[in-house]
């Protein structure tokens, strides 16, 4: 089936939603005292996550359209252009393979081969990396084991990362420590520096182009804190390492080939922890863990490429979002871990809603005339309420 360039406005099942939208609208008491199997009804389940739905402000009905407007849309299809590789980022003629980070060679068509290639080779080197650094095997200038690594990158070179470190603490190593800097005001840089001892210190600095400023300005800060320190400028590369997509970039800045870890453009900052952007993740949780990071992922990949979608936790997920934002006008959405180690979890979740679905054109160029998706904000748990 061919995938329809219609806008959603013009899909049957949106105006029937709208319809819908304009009647009285039942209370949720009233939804669950009519319907005692909605909670059973209403969830789904993949990969040890549960979605349960019951309490949205959703009737038999607005439930039956919503999943007429996703057949309607071609979201299968769309879904399915996706996995085989497809240039579905329309803007830069680019396939959007962060799927691939996740390591199924069964997915991509065409690319899946090399793109796996060149993935089980980043991710083997990341893994080797990260185990020869815990046990003690990474030195600086002075012969010293590095005990502190420090990451320095912003927005999805850092998040990402510092958000699962922060979930996957219990598997944290005794005496290597994962530090991290975004901000550049010299104060964020300065109080993680101030406690390390440069003779130990790793810095990894973490970039897609090797151009953001932010970046370079705490990672120049952060070298000759190294130099003052004690480190001799033609062995600084010894504390250096570079992940990015830009490895000549990197090179012409002194950062070693061999300590320069590669993703590639089709990857999304927002996306890129499951690539070697993940390294400071890998170091702190381990390579045995950083590998069952990838396959939690993975067995979400599997339950959206292959679920129905009435039964497809994502694809319902999205579809009460739309409800909930274009017909019951609701312009928040509210997101409140209440484990601590979830702390991160929201602006993480920010960036990847946020900047994923905050367009002004669709993507075969005409203006949006609808609200793409919602304002993400919360917290921590009862300190969020």
């Amino acid at each position: 089936m061919p995938i329809p360039h219609k806008t959603p406005q013009e899909l049957p099942a949106w105006q029937q939603l709208a319809a819908l939208a304009a009647a009285p609208q039942p209370h949720l008491r009233d939804l669950l005292a009519a319907d005692p199997a909605r909670e059973a009804r209403m969830a789904v389940s993949a990969a040890g996550l549960t979605l349960d739905a019951s309490r949205q402000r959703c009737s038999p009905a607005v439930h039956g359209a919503l999943q007429a407007l996703a057949e309607q849309a071609g979201v299968a299809d769309h879904r399915d252009a996706m996995f085989r590789g497809e240039a579905i980022n329309t803007t830069e003629d680019r396939p959007v393979l962060h799927v691939a980070l996740r390591g199924d060679p069964s997915w991509g068509g065409p690319w899946g081969a090399v793109v796996q290639a060149d993935v089980q080779r980043e991710l083997g080197r990341v893994c080797d990396f990260a185990t020869r650094l815990r046990a003690g095997e990474v030195h600086g200038h002075s012969g010293e084991a590095i005990t502190d690594v420090v990451n320095i990158g912003i927005g999805g070179s850092d998040l990402g990362p510092r958000m699962a470190a922060d979930a996957l603490a219990h598997l944290a190593h005794d005496t290597v420590r994962v530090h991290y800097v975004s901000n550049p005001d010299a104060w964020a840089l300065y109080s993680v520096l101030r406690g390390l001892n440069p003779a130990r210190t790793l810095l990894i600095v973490s970039s897609k182009t090797f151009t953001t400023q932010e970046t370079l300005t705490n990672a120049a800060s952060a070298r000759r804190w190294l130099i003052d320190g004690g480190c001799p400028p033609d062995a600084l590369s010894q504390h250096l390492v570079a992940i990015t997509a830009s490895p000549a970039k990197a090179a012409s800045m002194g950062y070693p080939p061999e300590r320069t870890f590669l993703f590639w453009d089709w990857v999304g900052g927002r996306y890129s922890v499951w690539s070697a952007l993940g390294l400071p993740l890998a170091i702190a949780i381990g390579a045995d863990g950083f590998r069952q990071f990838l396959a939690g992922a993975r067995a979400m990949d599997g339950h959206f490429a292959q679920a129905p979608l009435s039964q497809n936790l994502p694809v319902q997920m999205a579809l009460y979002g739309i409800w909930n934002r274009n017909f019951l006008q609701m312009p928040t959405q509210l997101i409140v871990p209440y484990a601590s180690r979830l702390g991160r979890f929201t602006p993480f979740v920010q960036q990847m809603d946020m900047e994923s679905n905050g367009k002004r054109t669709h993507c075969h160029g005409q203006p949006v005339n609808v609200d793409t998706g919602p304002i993400v904000w919360g917290g921590l748990g009862i300190d969020g309420q």
